[in-house]
Formats: structure tokens, C-alpha cells, sequence
């Protein structure tokens, strides 16, 4: 399941360097910055404005459900 062409669209896997990149871009403009990445997490904070259905469909959908379960 977590392998399906569903779910590695909307929830791609981040590689290391991609995070490193905007840490070492904060360090150089000196600025304090929350980085959430890949993007889609900044979405992640409107789910508290659902009802308990909608969430329960979001991790039904994301399959966080099975991985919380390993």
C-alpha cells in the first residue's frame, strides 16, 4: 500500500539534502525559520479544523494508521 502511485504523488519521500539545504539557507540569511518540508506538511495544521471524520479520512488516506501500527 504505502508503495502505490497514490500515495508516493502526494506524500514523496524527502531526501536528506533537500532538508540540509534549508537549514544551511536559514544559516545564511541569519534568520529564525520553522522549515517544515516537503510542502504538503504545511497543510498539516488545517486538519485541527476538521471534524473527527474528516481527520480520520485524512490518516485513512495517508495510511499513517499502518505505520504508526510498526
Amino acid at each position: 500500500m504505502l508503495s502505490s502511485g497514490f500515495y508516493r504523488f502526494f506524500t514523496p519521500t524527502l531526501q536528506p539534502h533537500d532538508l540540509v539545504k534549508a537549514v544551511i539557507a536559514a544559516i545564511d540569511d541569519q534568520e529564525s525559520r520553522t522549515i517544515m518540508l516537503p510542502f504538503y506538511v504545511n497543510f498539516v495544521r488545517l486538519t485541527t479544523l476538521l471534524p473527527s471524520f474528516g481527520r480520520d479520512f485524512f490518516q485513512w488516506v495517508s495510511e499513517l494508521n499502518l505505520l504508526l501500527l510498526h
